[in-house]
């Protein structure tokens, strides 16, 4: 009997613990049904309210509050740099991405400071030309184009140039217009901006700088403020094609130097070797000679066929006896050309 009643001792052990591992230990209740429609809403009931009810001061976790993807969060916050901040609820409520259910939070919710937050006023603010975006700092702008402004948002680092003619052609003439999307502006407090600052800027306002026309490579003349690589590359084929400065004011006729740089930096250039590539009007072809800039095909056809009419030319002068050839072309074009 004892032998028996073990037997059973031990199987009725083992057959409840089986039935207390299948049975739940918990039972969960749903306090409302789940409704699609409102799926996102009930998304928004779970997550925390922002802090602060003014707009201005939240941050990617108060937007995703009111259930905005990341994608519309980064729409809000480029619009708020636009608008240089939201001001009004209507201003709020007018960003693309809000639909009927956040702009009726945010009429509920939205509070702006009275403080802090002030309508920034016309008169205060400077259009500025935006350069890039980029998550790091990029001093290679200093090597395009003066006084570079920035400012930080959101982790990046926002350029800028303030709004002028001169400013505007340098950008236009730099490796960073984009001109599939134009130039665009930015109205914006200049206390908000911060003058980019690097070796190669201060390198540039030492006045002890002396670029040798002639002789100097691209590094001598990123030495020059405004001149960056591009420029730099177009005066030394320009320098080429000329066959040779004779003139510093020559240096003008480059595209992209303006009036305005040309007397930024023309103190700073010296023309010390006046070895000039000379052309020789009894050998030239008019192919060869129209490559010279300060030939045009006309001239060149009616110098090549005045000496095929007339013979040799005995003196380079004799060219003024074309009719094309004023006085003032003739003192352009003379320090390049010779006879043999």
């Amino acid at each position: 009997m004892l032998y028996i009643i073990a037997i059973l001792s031990i199987y009725y052990l083992v057959k409840n613990e089986f039935r207390a591992e299948n049975t739940p230990s918990f039972i969960a209740f749903i306090d409302h049904p789940i409704d699609k429609k409102n799926e996102s809403l009930n998304s928004v009931i779970n997550k925390v309210a922002p802090f602060s009810k003014d707009p201005n001061r939240w941050s990617r976790m108060d937007w995703e509050y009111f259930g905005l993807s990341n994608n519309q969060i980064n729409v809000v916050f480029k619009y708020k740099e636009k608008i240089a901040g939201f001001n009004t609820l209507n201003e709020l409520l007018s960003c693309y991405v809000f639909n009927g259910t956040v702009k009726e939070k945010l009429k509920e919710m939205v509070v702006f400071s009275t403080e802090g937050n002030k309508k920034i006023k016309k008169e205060n603010l400077i259009e500025y030309i935006f350069i890039l975006e980029s998550s790091a700092p990029n001093y290679s702008v200093n090597t395009e184009l003066d006084s570079v402004y920035y400012r930080m948002m959101n982790g990046n680092y926002y350029y800028y140039l303030k709004m002028n003619k001169i400013n505007r052609v340098s950008y236009l003439n730099s490796i960073f217009y984009d001109s599939s999307a134009n130039i665009k502006l930015r109205s914006l407090n200049s206390s908000s901006l911060k003058l980019l600052r690097n070796r190669i800027s201060i390198k540039k306002n030492v006045e002890s700088i002396e670029v040798k026309m002639n002789n100097a490579d691209s590094v001598d003349w990123l030495k020059l403020k405004g001149i960056g690589p591009i420029r730099a590359d177009r005066i030394m084929k320009y320098r080429k094609s000329l066959g040779g400065f004779c003139k510093i004011d020559q240096i003008s006729e480059v595209y992209g130097i303006t009036d305005s740089l040309f007397t930024l930096i023309k103190s700073k250039l010296r023309i010390v070797d006046t070895c000039i590539h000379l052309i020789d009007l009894n050998k030239v072809t008019a192919d060869s000679l129209v490559k010279h800039p300060y030939f045009n095909w006309n001239l060149s056809n009616a110098i090549v066929n005045y000496r095929f009419q007339h013979g040799d030319y005995l003196i380079k002068n004799k060219i003024k006896q074309i009719h094309l050839v004023n006085d003032e072309i003739y003192r352009k074009i003379a320090p390049y050309i010779t006879v043999e």
